[in-house]
């Protein structure tokens, strides 16, 4: 499958809660074939992120609301899953802690710092997109061995 072609592990969900920070990202994906979802709250993201392929956050989004559903939902996936964040930062110089606790909270993150280039945001989702739909078909295969161990142990 084209990585360019609808992904079957979900869309790709935005929160960037100011400015037209998300409808310009969303239409940066949807120029390379990805189906981008606006989500309006912190809370709303989490709810969606069992089925998203990866989400794209605003650091702003992530310091002024409540972040433990996103902590809970992240310690809590399941073995094969380390869902990829692609977080849109400040470029302020001054990044330091604040920043680190970000990435330590979302864990499987890339960083990019704003303004950026479409290129670069296109290009980081897509292959966020692409260890997704990886982990999804490791996800399928344990599956298939837990059934084939189930077989062979009833067979016994």
């Amino acid at each position: 499958m084209d990585i360019r072609e609808p992904t079957p592990s979900g869309p790709v969900l935005v929160l960037a809660p100011f400015g037209r920070d998300a409808g310009v990202v969303c239409s940066a994906l949807r120029d390379v074939g990805l189906h981008a979802s606006e989500q309006p709250s912190l809370s709303a993201l989490v709810a969606n992120l069992n089925d998203a392929a990866a989400a794209v956050v605003a650091e702003e989004a992530l310091v002024h609301e409540h972040r433990g559903a996103v902590a809970h939902w992240i310690a809590n996936q399941p073995p094969w899953s380390d869902f990829p964040f692609v977080l849109l930062t400040l470029r302020t110089g001054n990044n330091g802690p604040a920043l680190t606790e970000l990435i330590d909270l979302l864990g499987h993150v890339t960083v990019l710092e704003r303004p950026l280039a479409a290129t670069s945001l296109k290009s980081a989702v897509l292959a966020a997109v692409r260890g997704r739909r990886r982990q999804r078909q490791a996800e399928q295969y344990l599956g298939q061995l837990k059934q084939l161990a189930d077989t062979l142990e009833r067979a016994r």
